[in-house]
């Protein structure tokens, strides 16, 4: 299997989602690979375990933490699409024949509640309203601009979207971004992805502006693992 990091995060879209799979392979660089340390403000279930460090490549994570505990990768989810489970510290989900994915998750967080049969995305979601959802994107093959996010966007009932033009890439993959006020007065940072195999869309909700980049945090920390 190849190991591919992938730091990917956002909101849903107007447009129908399925989850298909594969990603391109990340290459770390040495300054990402050097940070071992957990992310501030996030107590993860077993506070000894620091955060993989982002960006670096799967395996060059695990040989810095032999020794620690639940710190190695959790045990490969396989099956049909939307197949999840809580592994440890370890949100995991299955890709069908791509592979499988996993992300470190705070002690606080959950399954979201509605599976994905119903809701076509998968995810966890915190105590305090926080949720990071993940999903490829079906009926689109080229990156859209941030702009272009935010007219797909239209449809969604959200309060405000407006683009964000300071992102360009997410985990060494050519991205967008768009920030938006849900109805609810929730705040979402939304990514659309592009992993090589297709478009990814994560969503990162908070209920605070204040808030979101710990929630962000959480899923930049995402790993695909794929049978290439």
């Amino acid at each position: 299997m190849v190991r591919c990091r992938a730091t990917l995060t956002a909101c849903s879209l107007a447009v129908a989602l399925a989850l298909v799979g594969g990603c391109s392979r990340n290459v770390a660089s040495d300054a990402a690979a050097a940070e071992n340390s957990a992310v501030p403000g996030i107590v993860y279930a077993n506070p000894t375990a620091a955060a993989a460090p982002q960006g670096a490549a799967a395996d060059e994570y695990e040989d810095s933490t032999v020794g620690a505990a639940d710190v190695d990768s959790p045990t490969p989810l396989t099956g049909e699409v939307g197949a999840v489970a809580l592994d440890g510290d370890y949100f995991v989900f299955a890709a069908g024949e791509s592979g499988y994915g996993y992300m470190r998750v705070p002690a606080n967080y959950e399954l979201l509640e509605r599976p994905y049969s119903e809701s076509g995305v998968i995810g966890v979601q915190g105590s305090s309203g926080e949720r990071v959802t993940l999903h490829p994107v079906v009926g689109m093959t080229i990156l859209p601009t941030a702009d272009e996010a935010v007219e797909l966007l239209g449809g969604n009932a959200r309060a405000s979207a407006v683009p964000d033009d300071t992102v360009s890439s997410l985990g060494g993959f050519p991205a967008c971004a768009v920030l938006a006020t849900e109805s609810n007065g929730s705040v979402s940072r939304i990514y659309l992805v592009d992993s090589g195999d297709g478009l990814w869309n994560v969503t990162v909700t908070a209920p605070t502006s204040s808030a979101l980049d710990d929630v962000d945090a959480v899923a930049q920390g995402l790993v695909v693992v794929t049978d290439d």
